[in-house]
């Protein structure tokens, strides 16, 4: 009976060990993911309260991002009020160009050029993060991959 008591512990032992091992590898792996530094794009045009909305739902992330870029295609000034709500709240910067017609592309690659981050999450005016947006990201990173998703719409009533 002490054989097989013995036999158990070392057992659980070696499990345990391992397990721990696996852990301290995974932790590691995480770790280096985090010391990676994201920016968060946010494009918007004329839509301050989809904006605003967003914005908010950054507040609430599980991880929050080093820096947020608002890239304006050229909005009114309730958008820049919108964003100077938030200043002081988030890692924000608000960057504008004239309204000279749709030219998205043109403030997008603005913000990607001004961005710090190593890795970088784009995302529309008008998208509601959920809170662990952000840290989905880092948990589904992959070098030399870029990782897309399309808009879920939830409906509570139907009537």
């Amino acid at each position: 009976m002490e054989v097989l008591i013995n036999f158990i512990i070392d057992y659980k032992c070696k499990f345990l060990k391992r397990a721990f091992e696996k852990r301290i590898i995974y932790l590691k792996l995480i770790q280096s993911i985090y010391i990676l530094k994201t920016t968060l794009i946010i494009t918007t045009y004329n839509w301050p309260k989809a904006l605003e909305l967003v914005l908010k739902s950054a507040e609430h992330q599980t991880h929050m991002p080093d820096e947020i870029i608002v890239a304006d295609d050229g909005s009114g000034l309730e958008t820049k009020k919108v964003v100077e709500n938030f200043i002081d709240k988030l890692p924000l910067t608000h960057l504008w160009h004239e309204d000279e017609g749709f030219r998205r592309t043109v403030i997008l690659n603005k913000a990607l050029a001004k961005a710090d981050g190593d890795y970088i999450i784009q995302l529309d005016g008008d998208c509601i993060m959920h809170p662990q947006f952000i840290e989905d990201h880092y948990k589904n990173m992959q070098r030399n991959t870029f990782l897309y998703g399309s808009r879920a719409v939830s409906y509570t009533h139907l009537r």
